[in-house]
Parts: C-alpha cells; sequence; structure tokens
C-alpha cells in the first residue's frame, strides 16, 4: 500500500505520539504481531484492489476497439459511450413527456393535459364512454 507522503509524516506523527504517550503500547504491539504473524486476513478486512473489477473490464475492452490503442481514440470510444447514454435518457424522457402530455382526452373535450390538471380523478360517466346498443 503506497500513501502519499504528506499522509505518511501525519502516520508518523501520530504513531511518535503514541509511542511517547503510551510506553506499554510498543511491546503489547509487539507481542500481538507475533502471535498473529501466520494468520490471514478475513476478506472483510483486506484492501480492495486500486481499480475496481468493471473498470479494468472496460479499459480492456476499449484497448481492443479499433483506435483504442491511442490516448485519443480511448477519449473518443468515451465520449461517443457517454453521448450514446445522454441519447437513450433523453428519449426516454421525451417519451414520458409525450405520453403524459398526449394522454386520452377527457370528457369534457378539453385538452389532455388541461383536463388532468383540473380534475386528476375525473372519469366519465358508463353511458358517454359506451353508445347504447342497438
Amino acid at each position: 500500500m503506497s500513501l502519499p507522503a504528506a499522509e505518511l509524516r501525519t502516520l508518523e506523527r501520530m504513531a511518535e505520539a503514541l509511542r511517547s504517550s503510551e510506553p506499554r503500547l510498543v511491546s503489547m504491539f509487539a507481542i500481538f504481531t507475533r502471535l498473529t504473524q501466520n494468520e490471514t486476513w478475513p476478506r472483510w478486512e483486506q484492501l480492495l484492489p486500486a481499480t475496481p473489477g468493471w473498470l479494468r473490464w472496460l479499459t480492456t475492452l476499449m484497448r481492443r476497439l479499433p483506435g483504442g490503442q491511442t490516448a485519443r481514440g480511448r477519449r473518443r470510444w468515451l465520449q461517443t459511450l457517454v453521448l450514446a447514454n445522454v441519447a437513450v435518457v433523453v428519449g426516454l424522457l421525451l417519451a414520458l413527456t409525450g405520453s403524459y402530455l398526449h394522454g386520452s382526452p377527457a370528457c369534457s373535450g378539453q385538452h389532455p393535459r388541461a383536463a388532468a390538471l383540473a380534475s386528476p380523478r375525473q372519469s366519465c360517466p358508463l353511458s358517454d364512454a359506451y353508445p347504447p346498443a342497438k
């Protein structure tokens, strides 16, 4: 594990403060280290890799694409991926908005949106909805 120099200095200062304030702590940690040196760490306490697996997979995939070997090619593929996702989201929003604005008209003959805003629970009477059978 590598840490930035500023963090290492901060940790060293903290360790030195502990050593000076608790002299028995050093010997207790030494005993603990000797007792546990051959044990494996529990899975939940192990450090995760610096790069998540999905990101390594995506990076490998992008390098295999045409033009993905160069930084410029990878940047273009990333831009294409982002724009494709944005286009899908915009399309879904337009479809939802369109279905809301152009729903079935209310019984009063008003614009669908105005009818929905005026009375959201309005329903057509049965006689108006279905003409009488002949």
